[in-house]
């Protein structure tokens, strides 16, 4: 779905029309006050959100509509100036594994185009906060590596390789400047994982994935592998498959976080490198979930999960005092229409940023008149205060 949906986003980039900005199409909600502010986006067209200077942020995305590619800068009062940039990407193939991110008061935007073939190149696209265009670059031709990945100071460059005698995890570091700093090839074959993820933080790699699998039961265990920056193993991290939908793995500040369904919430436990448990707790369902600049554990889930209403919370770092919370309505999506996705929390100096997406066919969500009343982008701005 993601792969179909990227590959028609730059098959539309074939436009060369001139750069103009224009006020964005958002709708913003009416019950907008200090507290929160809520804006929404029309159609699925994500390529990326980053938070910059003075409360500002940054959101690109293919317009599904008008087949252009809009830089839109969002202002500390929740202003929106769009600037059309689709010139900067008409000279590139078929796109995809976007990372966005802000260096050098710049935002920079690192992309595969023409994945999985023989042409395939990493390249870079900066612009400056208004989205006029400073550089392209390529910053890797003829790869080999097919999916991206943030890491705290750049990004990861990634791919599998399969053959008779080994299963290698191939990938390559580079720095936000767009350097390659290392690059290394681990041999992954013992137990043959399934992998669902890399990263990459403190000179360690982890790898994330699924192991022991069972014929007729499917997968068993969850592992997180973790190396050090020579690609030797340090740890073999295992914990039992309870439900592989919503088992999840992931690595932050150096530190594996668990969750899964309890039947009571989504169990939330953090673990050290080597494996050992440091805090575990049960929160009501959540989406997404990140640290701000204090250490504090910050979340977004539904304390309803019949009428989805959403939260934002923030507990301290060992996930047991709730220090702030705010609730920005429900999205609607009801029954079987699935759950909001919720693709990043990001600080500013005031504000905490909550962006992400509705999966309801339908109008309403946020309480906001919604253009297409089907898959929109949201942007939910929370002051700290």
């Amino acid at each position: 779905m993601k792969k179909l949906f990227y590959r028609i986003i730059l098959l539309t980039l074939i436009l060369n029309l001139n750069s103009c900005s224009t006020e964005s199409d958002s709708t913003e909600n009416p019950n907008n006050n200090d507290n929160y502010f809520i804006q929404m986006f029309t159609g699925i067209n994500r390529i990326g959100f980053e938070t910059i200077t003075n409360d500002n942020s940054i959101y690109i995305r293919a317009n599904t509509e008008t087949f252009l590619t809009e830089f839109i800068k969002i202002d500390g009062s929740g202003n929106t100036t769009t600037t059309d940039v689709t010139s900067a990407f008409t000279n590139y193939g078929i796109s995809e594994s976007f990372i966005l991110y802000d260096f050098n008061n710049q935002i920079n935007l690192v992309f595969i185009e023409d994945v999985n073939t023989a042409q395939a190149n990493i390249n870079l696209v900066i612009f400056d906060y208004d989205g006029n265009l400073i550089s392209q670059q390529v910053l890797e031709s003829n790869t080999t590596y097919s999916s991206l990945r943030s890491h705290e100071n750049g990004f990861l460059a990634f791919d599998e390789v399969f053959d008779a005698q080994e299963h290698t995890l191939n990938y390559k570091i580079f720095n936000q400047s767009g350097n390659s700093i290392n690059s290394q090839a681990i041999d992954i074959s013992d137990g043959n994982p399934f992998i669902e993820d890399v990263y990459f933080e403190n000179n360690n790699t982890y790898i994330i994935g699924l192991s022991n699998f069972v014929q007729g039961q499917g997968y068993t265990n969850q592992i997180c592998r973790v190396y050090d920056n020579n690609g030797q193993l340090i740890n073999n991290n295992s914990f039992d498959l309870i439900d592989n939908s919503n088992d999840k793995l992931r690595v932050l500040n150096n530190r594996i976080h668990r969750s899964y369904n309890s039947g009571l919430g989504t169990q939330m436990e953090v673990y050290s490198v080597d494996g050992n448990l440091l805090s575990s707790t049960t929160l009501n369902q959540i989406l997404n979930f990140d640290y701000n600049s204090m250490g504090q554990f910050m979340y977004v889930g539904y304390n309803n999960t019949l009428n989805k209403n959403l939260d934002f919370k923030i507990l301290d770092s060992q996930l047991q005092s709730e220090i702030y919370s705010r609730n920005f309505g429900a999205d609607n999506s009801t029954g079987s229409t699935g759950d909001a996705l919720v693709f990043s929390i990001k600080e500013s100096d005031n504000f905490y940023h909550v962006f992400g997406q509705t999966t309801a066919p339908q109008n309403g969500d946020f309480d906001l008149p919604e253009n297409l009343g089907s898959f929109d982008d949201f942007l939910g701005r929370f002051n700290k205060n």
